[in-house]
């Protein structure tokens, strides 16, 4: 379970840069990021390491959770 919290922690970073490339120019507006490395700057610069970490609680109480069952 602590393994499972530490490898959540360190790759889910790398998720949310994911789903924001994934929205990234969608619905006719103007895409913002060049590639997964110019989003990963831009999101750190603009909101900050805890911006990166956006959801994680959440996505860590169901993981948690679910390795009990």
């Amino acid at each position: 379970m602590i393994s499972g919290i530490i490898v959540t922690l360190i790759l889910y970073p790398l998720d949310t840069v994911k789903r924001t490339m994934q929205t990234n120019g969608g619905r006719g507006f103007k895409t913002s990021y060049l590639n997964s490395v110019d989003c990963l700057y831009k999101i750190h610069d603009h909101i900050g390491t805890a911006g990166l970490y956006r959801g994680s609680l959440l996505y860590l109480i169901t993981a948690v959770l679910s390795s009990y069952t």
